[in-house]
């Protein structure tokens, strides 16, 4: 762990080259936040690295499945329309998508 702003400038920006060899690497400076843009697009990425947008169309009679996405997705935008359909994009892990789809599956059949 360096504590980056008590680094010589040199040693600075050693590690901001070594950096851009390994992106796990993220110098970041608690006196003047630099870098901390970079963590979070980082923290982002890995985040969001296993996730999906979906589209995902449901009745409201459909309470069960609408609390389960709630739960298990983030829900980006929602439209109800007046004939009692509810219309999500909703960005969700591909298993849980699968897991969805699955009970999803098991209520039509």
């Amino acid at each position: 762990l360096n504590k980056i702003d008590l680094l010589t400038h040199d040693a600075q920006a050693a590690l901001a080259q070594q950096a851009l060899r390994h992106t796990e690497l993220v110098p970041i400076s608690a006196h003047n936040r630099s870098g901390l843009d970079v963590l979070l697009a980082r923290i982002d990425d890995r985040l969001g690295a296993d996730r999906v947008r979906r589209q995902i169309n449901l009745d409201s009679s459909d309470g069960k499945l609408l609390a389960w996405i709630y739960r298990h997705g983030a829900v980006v935008e929602r439209a109800d329309d007046p004939d009692g359909h509810i219309h999500l994009n909703v960005d969700i892990a591909y298993a849980d998508l699968a897991r969805f789809d699955k009970m999803l599956d098991a209520r039509q059949t």
